[in-house]
């Protein structure tokens, strides 16, 4: 299955074929909705990470520098604090669960969209409102740990009004400074949120080199920087949304300004990732995020330069209480699992070890009063 970019987004990197333009583009931080699940067989390295919530040998957090923290790999994560009573609030909010029983794509990048001083999230988790208000996008749904059952099986639509208009939206996907405040408000007042950080002992992957010699897979190519990261960190404002093909049937930015590379995934039982000009710590970084691993991803390639990506992989998708309904097991296909093709198209290799990781931890949470 495959979501789109909202039309900021649908631009295509000028050093991909004309036919990489009829490939539709996923969203750029795809997979906030885990609802997929990989299957690695043994020979493919790719160990299942343990639960959320792993203490040490004597039940206690575990201490030590966390290799990975909630500001996440562009630091933009919000650590938990108290909401003071003079914090930013929405004016008016009405919250109502969803029961209509539709899901949403299991693949999706922006849940909470801002028009003026209008904030809305249709069919949403509070987990997921969660990590909407604390700009936990680019860190995996794990690390925003505990908390019972129903904040991941219950969906919910909220539309609220601020008394001005929000500012305009500065990370992809993720909502404005000021929205993200006013959402932290409301989860404190109509779900009553309680939170804490920790540094807890988790399962976590390291991408490695696979190959002694160093050499890459054939689907990892050094990247001609014509275009931005896909996941580079910049103001949406300097960025164009006026896209051309050029004379050579390349995409070209219409009004001079810099535009982001593409970034397609389609996710099902024949998967595919494609897009340009990508770090190796984003690749770690988006790893970790899809259902399959679900973990923190360190980078310990070595690699620093940016390269232009291409993965084929086949994937199990099953129904969870927070996926739509998929269709199981993994077709008929030539195509590897994503551990294998990381291996054969990529030269690089998860490594399965454990280490300190910050999260979010829910103490207290209730279902908000409908109104």
């Amino acid at each position: 299955m495959t979501a789109n970019l909202d039309s900021h987004d649908s631009d295509r990197a000028s050093s991909f074929p004309r036919r990489a333009a009829a490939v539709t583009i996923a969203a750029a931080l795809a997979l906030p909705l885990g609802s997929s699940l990989l299957t690695a067989t043994p020979n493919d390295g790719l160990a299942q990470p343990a639960q959320s919530g792993a203490r040490t040998g004597d039940g206690q957090p575990a201490g030590g520098t966390p290799v990975m923290t909630l500001a996440g790999p562009q630091g933009i994560g919000i650590r938990a604090e108290p909401v003071p009573a003079d914090a930013p609030r929405f004016e008016a909010a009405s919250i109502r669960r969803d029961r209509s029983g539709q899901m949403p794509p299991p693949s999706q990048g922006q849940l909470v969209f801002v028009r003026g001083n209008r904030v809305t999230a249709n069919n949403i988790t509070v987990r997921e409102l969660i990590r909407n208000g604390y700009n936990y996008q680019h860190v995996p749904r794990s690390f925003v740990a505990d908390g019972p059952a129903w904040i991941d099986e219950e969906r919910y639509n909220l539309e609220a009004v601020a008394a001005e208009p929000i500012g305009p939206v500065l990370v992809r996907n993720v909502p404005p400074p000021e929205a993200a405040a006013m959402i932290r408000s409301l989860l404190v007042d109509r779900f009553e949120l309680e939170l804490h950080n920790e540094t807890r002992e988790e399962r976590i992957y390291e991408l490695v080199l696979d190959r002694a010699d160093g050499r890459l897979g054939p689907n990892l190519t050094p990247a001609q920087p014509t275009c931005l990261g896909p996941f580079d960190l910049v103001d949406l404002s300097t960025t164009s949304t006026s896209l051309a093909l050029g004379p050579d049937g390349r995409i070209a930015s219409g009004d001079g300004k810099p535009y982001f590379c593409p970034f397609m995934l389609s996710y099902g039982p024949r998967s595919r990732l494609m897009t340009g000009n990508m770090r190796m710590q984003d690749l770690a970084m988006f790893l970790g995020l899809m259902p399959s691993i679900n973990t923190g991803v360190v980078d310990r390639t070595g690699l620093t330069g940016r390269y232009d990506i291409d993965l084929e992989f086949a994937a199990e998708m099953v129904l969870s209480p927070n996926s739509a309904p998929l269709p199981t097991g993994i077709v008929d296909t030539e195509l590897p699992t994503l551990a294998g093709a990381l291996r054969q198209q990529f030269g690089l290799r998860l490594e399965s070890t454990r280490g300190p990781v910050e999260v979010l931890v829910i103490d207290r949470v209730g279902r908000p009063s409908e109104n």
